[in-house]
């Protein structure tokens, strides 16, 4: 992440993280310091648990950070550090430099910062982004907190990460993003994404800082947080006053988990979409002038007004479920929950402000969110995928590479020459005479030319799928294949020789498949049609409905395959088999299809996860008539190779 934050280092300072602005915050903590069942995942830089700043055991690390295991003081590089400042405005453990405002929630660490050979904090691309987001989705986060981006004059992001994002909102996972420190109507990504809760920062006048971001994107879904001088943890047992989005988007995030600790204390199920709107409908809007008000995006964090609010809700909740009710008789306001007990409190044994400003930070040009770090994965349940893409080869340094040149030469003479590893032809021609060197290569799985997974047999059957990867590629070439399935598990990282941390799928071979669109089309069409015949009219109609339906799924709808629902509708799309018999259907009435909507089932067998796939479609000669046409087909995902269990569904809906 280019964009840096302005810090005053100061390790003898003592005090509070708890900016004096955000009125009714120590009600709030007098409430709660957090629920374990909360967890709160933390993207950031290589975050050791074990820092003495930090309350470790309530920290997990997805990826263990270099310095795992024992602490070790000194030496602290930019990326770790800034994750440190970060993790401890949320962890911070008690008796330590600063005391973090969700101690008592669990913590979910997430490296995808690293340190750039000059020093800075390098470059990550989105995908990821979204390989991160849903690594802490799949570990169950209720709150993702990323304290970066990437500078967009859009605000689009990759396909890919808007999915993960988009579906990481209907699964109640709220995502919490600095808005950027470019002092400019300009967006950064993902806080630009609309389900994402963006913030900016407030200076310690409760105005705007200079450096924050704004613009009419941001009006419907960002808030302006404390920002300017907030005291965090920071190297060797030292504290630094620090400014910038980063934090600010830290504070929400944590008073968001305090929220979220509240209403789970009560009995309610933890939403992210209710603690956002919570939030963006109580902030404080702008009553001044037109120029001034556009930068303060939906409005000022006000958590007075979203404890009442809260409380008001918890209150009608137990009128409306009588005295059963698990709310009990008191709320985060005390019996009666009034609003105006809840005055301007100052943080508790804050240190003086010094005599002098902090800048506002400034953002470097294209600023990125920095992604790379990373490790041995942390134990816990393995990653299910079943991704969907097209393979490469990959030789990992450009000593594997060399040294495979020189054997290809002395095994395999090229009649046009000396031998090229980068040369396919050349490659496969080399593997067929030596197939142990497979394993010497790192095989892997590409959309739109992007590695996103790499792969690596391994078991009794590594060799039969080392063999179908070569297969698959020679057809590539060949222009015989235009993707391929291949499920198994999430089995650590690799780095490309492009530098390019990537994770490792360990396959499984029955479910790896190779696919021709167009060859597909044409055995469905034989299976949907095997009667005389039909007439080639009808035959285009169900080939191009079907090539809608695989083009949609491929290319709209992509996605990294780790999502039960992902897996469900790639499984879908490689087996459209199962899908002739509805555009069988969807044809005699002459419709088209609308959209596709995949979904938690009602009903699943015991010890299975299911997921329904609807596909709606309409008569686009009738317009004006609401009246859709809904077939479900339901996908059990529990098993490594997704399977279709019972019949097509099919109804009319508007």
């Amino acid at each position: 992440m280019h964009n840096v934050e302005s810090a005053i280092r100061s390790p003898s300072d003592n005090g509070s993280p708890l900016p004096a602005t955000i009125a009714g915050l120590e009600h709030l903590l007098s409430w709660t310091v957090g629920d374990r069942r909360i967890r709160v995942a933390v993207l950031d830089g290589p975050i050791d648990a074990n820092h003495p700043a930090l309350d470790g055991d309530r920290l997990t690390n997805l990826a263990e950070p270099q310095s795992s295991g024992r602490w070790r003081p000194p030496g602290l590089r930019p990326a770790s550090i800034h994750g440190l400042q970060i993790a401890s405005l949320l962890f911070g453990r008690a008796g330590g430099p600063v005391r973090g405002l969700a101690a008592g929630c669990t913590g979910l660490l997430v490296p995808i910062f690293r340190d750039g050979p000059a020093g800075q904090l390098a470059a990550c691309s989105q995908l990821d982004l979204a390989a991160a987001i849903s690594l802490a989705v799949d570990w169950g986060a209720n709150i993702i907190n990323i304290s970066g981006g990437q500078f967009s004059e859009t605000g689009r992001a990759h396909p890919l990460l808007a999915r993960v994002v988009e579906q990481s909102a209907k699964q109640g996972v709220l995502i919490v993003a600095a808005a950027g420190n470019d002092g400019c109507p300009c967006l950064h990504v993902p806080a630009s994404l609309p389900t994402v809760l963006a913030v900016g920062s407030l200076d310690q006048s409760g105005q705007p800082l200079a450096g924050s971001n704004w613009g009419p994107a941001y009006r419907d879904h960002a808030i302006l947080a404390p920002g300017e001088r907030i005291r965090v943890a920071d190297g060797n047992r030292g504290v630094a006053w620090v400014s910038g989005t980063s934090y600010s988007a830290a504070l929400v995030s944590g008073i968001a988990a305090l929220l979220m600790s509240v209403e789970v204390g009560w009995g309610w199920h933890p939403d992210g979409r209710r603690t956002r709107s919570l939030l963006l409908d109580t902030s404080e809007g702008c009553n001044e002038d037109e120029i001034t008000c556009r930068r303060w995006l939906a409005g000022k964090l006000d958590l007075r007004r979203a404890l009442g609010m809260l409380f008001l809700r918890s209150s009608q909740m137990k009128m409306q479920l009588g005295d059963s009710s698990p709310l009990g008789g008191q709320g985060p306001l005390g019996g009666q929950g009034q609003i105006g007990g809840l005055g301007e409190t100052a943080p508790v044994g804050a240190s003086p402000a010094p005599s002098y400003l902090v800048a506002p930070s400034h953002a470097q040009s294209a600023s990125d969110c920095g992604c790379g770090c990373g490790g041995a994965a942390a134990p816990g349940p393995p990653r299910k995928v079943f991704a969907l893409g097209r393979l490469g080869l990959d030789f990992g340094t450009q000593a594997r590479r060399d040294s495979i040149g020189i054997h290809m030469q002395a095994v395999a003479p090229s009649e046009e020459g000396s031998q090229q590893p980068e040369n396919l032809a050349h490659l496969l021609r080399y593997l067929e005479r030596e197939p142990h060197e497979a394993e010497s290569l790192t095989w892997t799985l590409n959309l739109d030319e992007t590695p996103l997974y790499a792969i690596a047999p391994a078991g009794p059957y590594a060799d039969r799928v080392f063999l179908r990867l070569r297969e698959f590629v020679a057809e590539q070439r060949e222009g015989q294949v235009s993707m391929v399935s291949v499920p198994g598990v999430i089995d650590g990282q690799v780095r490309l020789r492009s530098g390019q941390l990537v994770p490792v799928i360990r396959p499984v071979l029955r479910g790896m498949f190779s696919w021709d669109v167009d060859a597909l089309i044409d055995q469905v069409l034989r299976e949907a049609l095997p009667a005389a015949e039909p007439e080639e009219a009808r035959r285009q109609r169900l080939s191009r409905s079907l090539a809608n339906f695989l083009n949609r799924v491929y290319f709209e709808m992509r996605n990294l395959g780790t999502m039960p629902q992902d897996r469900a509708l790639n499984y879908a799309a490689t087996n459209a088999l199962l899908v002739a018999d509805t555009y069988e259907s969807a044809l005699n009435d002459e419709l088209e299809l609308d959209t596709i909507e995949v979904e938690p089932s009602q009903i699943c067998r015991p010890e299975s996860e299911c997921w329904d796939i609807k596909l709606y479609f309409f008569n686009p000669h009738r317009e004006t008539i609401s009246v859709r046409r809904v077939f479900r087909f339901t996908v059990d995902v529990s098993d490594l190779v997704p399977v279709m269990v019972g019949t097509v569904r099919s109804w009319s809906a508007r």
